[in-house]
């Protein structure tokens, strides 16, 4: 793509980059391709970010409509999904660092789906002030029939990526996420 089409494009055409407007979707999300991915990097930085924050919309929609197709929410699919791929009990506490999500929301979701049967909050017998968070029978048949099939289908995308990509996809994933997060905290 040239640069006169780019600025073409930027003046206002809802179509910038090339990307395809999505109506079906919940966020109303554009789609990104090989293409103008490139030429939205080489244009202007500003772009690259537009650009990557798409793409971070985009896997947050794939996740959200299969939670939606799912009747749960959105931090209750990654709370089930955090319990289901650890065999070690955790605490609230532990769910918030580890998945990055603020005590208020999951403390929220915890009282929903325990209200609902798919998990009991009990004691630690060190201190019973503080509660692990453990999946009932009923909650072990929904991770079974959601969030299983959610791992096998992230194992089969992942697996479509060659080795290489894979480590250059977290590597330079962390890297981002650490210079954005020294970046935030500096200013």
């Amino acid at each position: 793509m040239s640069l006169e089409k780019l600025q073409e494009m930027q003046k206002g055409d809802r179509d910038f980059f090339g990307l395809d407007f999505c109506p079906e979707s919940d966020y109303n999300s554009y789609r990104l391709n090989s293409d103008n991915m490139e030429a939205a990097m080489k244009y202007d930085p500003t772009e690259t970010l537009a650009a990557l924050n798409r793409l971070y919309k985009e896997m947050d929609e794939i996740y959200h409509l299969y939670a939606k197709k799912h009747n749960i929410s959105d931090s209750a699919l990654w709370l089930m999904y955090s319990l289901h791929e650890s065999e070690n009990l955790h605490t609230q506490r532990e769910i918030c660092t580890e998945w990055h999500y603020p005590p208020q929301t999951v403390n929220s979701v915890l009282k929903n789906l325990e209200k609902q049967g798919y998990i009991a909050l009990e004691p630690v017998k060190e201190n019973h002030k503080t509660k692990v968070v453990v999946l009932t029978e009923k909650g072990k048949d929904l991770t079974e029939k959601v969030i299983s099939p959610l791992i096998h289908a992230e194992c089969r995308a992942i697996q479509g990526l060659k080795e290489e990509e894979k480590k250059a996809l977290l590597s330079v994933t962390k890297k981002y996420a650490d210079i954005l997060r020294t970046e935030m905290t500096t200013e």
